[in-house]
C-alpha cells in the first residue's frame, strides 16, 4: 500500500501534531527548534504497510476504520528538497524503536510514493548503548536532542 501522507504542515508550524503522544511531543518540539528550518515541510501520522486482515462480515464503513487503525503510523514525515526523513520520536530509545523505524523503513520502500530516496532517524533524549551500533548497519540516523 502506498503511504498515505495526508496534510502537509510547514516547518513554521508550532500546534501539536496529530495523533503524537504527550512524550514525544517535547522531543518534537526541540527537533523543530533545532531542524525544522531544514525542510520544506512536515507530514504527521502517515500510513504504512499493510493493514491486518479484515475480520470476516466486516461492512464497508467499518472496513476504512479497520484499515486505518491497523495500519502502521510514522509520527512524522520531514520534506526535503531532495529526500524524505521517516522520524520515530522515542524517548529512552531502545530496541523497540528500532524495530519499529525498520519497518516503516522497509514498508516505504515496498511501494513508495515517488523516487526520492527515504532517510530513517529515530530522536531520542537516550538512546540504549545496544542500539547505536545496529542503527549505524543499517544506516539509521539517531538524534540525540
Amino acid at each position: 500500500m502506498k503511504p498515505e501522507l495526508g496534510q502537509l504542515y510547514l516547518p513554521s508550524w508550532r500546534g501539536h501534531p496529530p495523533h503524537m503522544s504527550s512524550l514525544d511531543l517535547p522531543l518534537w518540539d526541540r527537533f523543530q527548534d533545532q531542524y525544522g528550518s531544514q525542510f520544506l515541510g512536515f507530514y504527521f501520522d502517515a500510513l504504512v504497510g499493510t493493514p491486518s486482515e479484515v475480520p470476516p462480515g466486516t461492512d464497508e464503513k467499518m472496513l476504512k476504520m479497520w484499515t486505518r487503525l491497523t495500519a502502521k503510523r510514522i509520527d512524522a514525515v520531514g520534506v526535503k528538497p531532495d529526500q524524505y526523513w521517516l522520524i520515530e520520536f522515542r524517548p529512552n530509545a531502545a530496541a523497540g524503536a528500532l524495530g519499529t523505524i525498520v519497518t516503516y523503513m522497509t514498508a516505504w520502500r515496498k511501494d513508495p510514493p515517488d523516487d526520492l530516496p527515504v532517510q530513517p532517524v529515530i530522536v531520542s533524549d537516550v538512546f540504549d548503548p545496544d542500539i547505536i551500533d545496529n542503527a549505524h548497519v543499517l544506516g539509521i540516523q539517531l538524534i540525540k536532542i
